[in-house]
């Protein structure tokens, strides 16, 4: 299989996607991304495409290769779904110096960056972001589209829902459960299971406003 590769997004982190991705062995045919012009360079790359019309031109064989490199976690979801159904190959991309475990499962459109930690029968779902130095251990449950930013640190046996995200240097104790759609604040130590839609912040974490 072609390892060229197309990603969605040339914002902050669709820009470390595409660095990651060519730590891992994959060659970048360009950026999709509609605030960019076509043919404009970005970090040495070229927007390729505005549109999933654009992308379809740039995705003939050996070109279907596409990541979605958008941090919103609705929105990286709802484009990873239209991809899908389009029948575009989405990679999991995961960097040289990140340690996954050979028994940890991860989902298709999942970025695993520098340094980031998976350990033994943990398993992430699709389209996740995996931050550098952030951490997820034994026996976790991680589900689709779900931002685990930098330097986060979840203990054994934590289920976390769709499309939630936890913030940069939290910490989860171990057996957790939190809900789809939570937001845990940076540097908050959770130590209470979170229901769906909560928002929570401080040491130890507490709920916060909408």
């Amino acid at each position: 299989m072609s390892k060229h590769i197309v990603i969605v997004g040339a914002g902050g982190h669709g820009r470390v996607c595409a660095d990651t991705a060519e730590a891992s062995g994959f060659t970048i045919h360009g950026f999709a991304d509609d605030n960019h012009e076509l043919g404009e360079t970005i970090n040495g790359h070229q927007c390729v495409a505005n549109t999933f019309e654009d992308i379809k031109e740039h995705c003939q064989p050996g070109y279907r290769m596409f990541f979605v490199g958008i941090g919103d976690n609705v929105l990286r979801q709802k484009i990873y779904t239209m991809a899908m159904g389009l029948g575009y190959d989405i990679p999991t991309i995961i960097h040289p110096t990140a340690t996954v475990s050979r028994h940890a499962t991860l989902g298709l459109g999942t970025i695993v960056m520098t340094g980031g930690v998976i350990n033994a029968n943990a398993t992430v779902g699709e389209g996740c972001i995996v931050s550098a130095r952030s951490s997820i251990d034994y026996d976790c449950v991680i589900a689709d589209c779900v931002q685990i930013s930098p330097g986060v640190a979840i203990a054994g046996g934590v289920t976390i829902g769709a499309r939630s995200f936890i913030g940069t240097g939290a910490s989860i104790i171990p057996g957790i459960t939190i809900g789809d759609d939570c937001l845990v604040g940076a540097g908050a130590a959770v130590t209470k299971d979170i229901e769906s839609g909560g928002r929570v912040a401080g040491v130890p974490a507490r709920p916060i406003r909408q």
